[in-house]
């Protein structure tokens, strides 16, 4: 009996789709209703250090910018 449960566990198939398979994106709410990942952007955290090749106040830059 329980090599026979054993083999119909091995049987079963298990598919795994394309957008499960896209590399560096967090699942989004769970997967809820089938859209694993998120495509507005929405839980995907902000950028860790934004380009910024302005020049400051300290190095007395003829701008401020």
């Amino acid at each position: 009996m329980e090599s026979e449960i054993s083999r119909r566990i091995l049987e079963q198939r298990r598919i795994i789709s394309n957008g499960a398979l896209t590399r560096d994106k967090p699942v989004c709410n769970g997967g809820a209703s089938g859209e694993a990942y998120s495509k507005t952007g929405g839980c995907l955290p902000p950028p860790s250090n934004p380009y910024n090749r302005g020049c400051s106040k300290y190095y007395r830059c003829r701008s401020d910018s």
